[in-house]
């Protein structure tokens, strides 16, 4: 439960500096803070950095774990396995992966490969697909100089596929530059919504 909250103000952004304290018998659960903004408000946010709201949305807890995860480069590896993990792909996909990342030359791609399925194979084929796409589509958009997504991935007849999203795919199915859909934690939640999915 927060126990105390302290709101500041910069730029247009409000600071919520909070502390918490495990739940206790005595403890409230709910904390309410009154704000007057001595300008206009373009975000709120917390001094750990999750955007809580922007330009008159509220945005998912999800969707500022993606936004605070974008990277500049493909070749940032440790960068690449914070934002799968922040996507939580393992369980939104239900498969164990490997990644490899494509650096030397464009166009700079990334191939998710997995092994293993971790539901059982009544998932069909175009029903894993259609997700692939939509979670290829938020990595898109997530990583500054990446062209490509690739999938190889076991069927559901326990056969070796590959599936490959490129920008330009991602782009036509979300109706406008994928590139310049994580460009703020807003577009990130709208992303989010537009391909259906929750956090």
């Amino acid at each position: 439960a927060v126990s105390y909250i302290k709101s500041y103000e910069e730029d247009g952004v409000v600071f919520l500096e909070t502390r918490s304290v495990l739940v206790g018998v005595f403890t409230s659960f709910r904390k309410t803070v009154y704000y007057e903004a001595d300008e206009p408000i373009q975000k709120v946010v917390t001094t750990d950095g999750d955007v809580l709201w922007e330009n008159g949305s509220k945005i998912s807890s999800y969707a500022s774990d993606v936004y605070n995860a974008k990277i500049k480069y493909i070749g940032d590896s440790s960068g690449v396995w914070n934002l799968l993990y922040k996507m939580n792909i393992t369980n939104r996909l239900h498969m164990k992966y490997q990644i490899e990342l494509y650096t030397q030359e464009e166009p700079y791609g990334l191939t998710i490969f997995s092994e293993e399925r971790l539901t059982s194979n009544t998932v069909s084929d175009e029903i894993l697909r259609e997700a692939m796409q939509k979670y290829a589509s938020v990595i898109l958009a997530c990583v500054d100089n990446l062209s490509y997504v690739n999938f190889d991935y076991i069927s559901s007849e326990g056969e070796k596929k590959s599936f490959t999203v490129t920008k330009e795919e991602a782009t036509a199915l979300v109706g406008q530059d994928i590139k310049s859909c994580a460009e703020t934690a807003k577009g990130v939640q709208e992303l989010l919504d537009r391909l259906l999915i929750g956090g």
